[in-house]
């Protein structure tokens, strides 16, 4: 009897309608997503980009180069001292990012390595999203590095507990 259902609900001349066969194209912000969903590299979201825009299933106006410069507007916040890269201007940086920035409200997470030295100033109680504030990531000395990201958030030693005064 199940066999008699499944073989008569399978219609051997069903034609699906036109507008269903032709392919739904991505515009920039569909394409952003995807990108941002997938955690793809600027390269690998070009490499997609351009995939699909060979496959053309991009609007005509999306850009596969988009990806190239999407960190441009947020580069003017940092520097690259040797090498460390460090941000030179907290306060921009949260104003460009659309946050508002209070010190109380953050805290600074450190990891550092044999190889690495990651700074990224984290929201209490997790509500923002967390903004990295220094990198290295070829490090022969870690103390020199350590010492120079040191002074640039004006860090004092006291009774060997650090106390971090962000300006």
């Amino acid at each position: 009897m199940v066999e008699d259902v499944h073989a008569d609900s399978i219609d051997a001349n069903y034609v699906p309608e036109a507008e269903l066969l032709e392919p739904q194209t991505f515009t920039q912000g569909e394409l952003n997503d995807l990108v941002r969903d997938l955690d793809l590299s600027k390269d690998k979201a070009e490499l997609l980009a351009s995939r699909l825009k060979q496959k053309n299933l991009l609007d005509k106006d999306v850009l596969v180069s988009h990806y190239r410069k999407r960190n441009f507007d947020l580069a003017q916040y940092y520097t690259t001292d040797g090498p460390l890269c460090y941000c030179n201007d907290i306060e921009g940086l949260y104003a460009n990012l659309l946050q508002e920035h209070s010190s109380f409200d953050c805290r600074l997470f450190i990891d550092s390595s044999k190889r690495s030295l990651k700074a990224v100033l984290l929201h209490n109680g997790n509500l923002k999203p967390g903004v990295p504030i220094a990198h290295s990531s070829i490090s022969k000395k870690p103390s020199s590095i350590c010492r120079k990201f040191w002074r640039q958030y004006s860090i004092e030693h006291i009774y060997g507990i650090s106390e971090v005064i962000l300006r």
